[in-house]
C-alpha cells in the first residue's frame, strides 16, 4: 500500500503545477491508509476543478518551490510556521486555489527564511559537536530550529566549562533532562534554564545511578 503514495502525491502535484506534496514538519506521521484516502479525495476534486476552470493567470509556470501538506478532512486550511500550505482533503478546490494565490509569496518568504535558519543550525551543530568533543548530538522533533540554535549558541558560549564534563558524551536536546540507561544525556532546549545547572544536575544523577 505504501508504494501507492508517491503516485498519489504526484497526481496532486500535477494538478497544482508541480507543487511539492510532502508531510508536515515536526509532526507525527498518519496511518498510510488514511493518508491515501486524503490524497485520493483531493486528487478527484482538483481534477474536476482543473477541467472546468484551469489555473489562475497570475500563477507562475511552476509552483515547485512551494510545499503542500494534505491532511484529514477536519484539518485547517492554513500556512504553517515553516511555510508549508496545510490543506484538509475536504477543502473545496476553488478555496485551495484562492488560498495558494493569496499566500504564495508569503509562503516562499517563510520557506527561504526557514532554509537559512536550518543552514545556521547545521553549522552550529558541527561546531558544537567538535568543540565539546561529543560522541553524539541530536534533538527531539519538537525542538524547532530557532530553539536548537539558541541552545547550541549557549553551549558554545560555555564550551570552556562544559567540554570537560561532556567530552565523549551522547547529548540529546529536548524539553526535559534525564540520564538514559545507555548513558545518553537529555537536556532542556534551555530557554529558561542554565546550561551549567542542567549539566551539573545530570552529572549528579549519573553518579547516583
Amino acid at each position: 500500500m505504501i508504494r501507492r503514495i508517491p503516485g498519489m502525491q504526484k497526481a496532486v502535484s500535477n494538478a497544482l503545477r508541480e507543487i511539492q506534496v510532502t508531510h508536515r514538519k515536526y509532526q507525527p506521521f498518519v496511518l498510510v491508509e488514511h493518508y491515501i484516502q486524503h490524497l485520493r479525495r483531493l486528487v478527484t476534486s482538483l481534477g474536476d476543478y482543473q477541467g472546468r476552470e484551469g489555473f489562475p493567470k497570475s500563477w507562475p509556470q511552476t509552483l515547485s518551490s512551494l510545499q503542500l501538506v494534505v491532511e484529514s478532512a477536519a484539518g485547517p486550511l492554513m500556512l504553517s510556521p515553516t511555510g508549508q500550505i496545510l490543506a484538509p482533503s475536504s477543502c473545496p478546490p476553488w478555496l485551495l486555489v484562492n488560498f495558494i494565490t493569496e499566500n504564495m509569496e508569503q509562503a516562499q518568504r517563510i520557506i527561504d527564511d526557514y532554509e537559512r535558519i536550518r543552514d545556521k543550525e547545521k553549522d552550529l551543530y558541527e561546531k558544537c559537536k567538535g568543540e565539546l568533543g561529543l560522541e553524539f548530538l541530536e534533538k527531539d522533533d519538537s525542538v524547532m530550529p530557532n530553539m536548537m540554535i539558541e541552545c547550541l549558541e549557549r553551549l558554545l558560549d560555555s564550551a570552556y566549562r562544559l567540554s570537560p564534563l561532556l567530552s565523549g558524551a551522547r547529548l540529546w536536546i529536548t524539553h526535559y533532562y534525564a540520564v538514559m540507561l545507555d548513558g545518553e544525556k537529555c537536556i532542556l532546549q534551555l530557554i529558561y534554564y542554565s546550561i551549567q545547572r542542567s549539566i551539573t544536575r545530570l552529572k549528579e544523577w549519573e553518579q547516583n545511578m
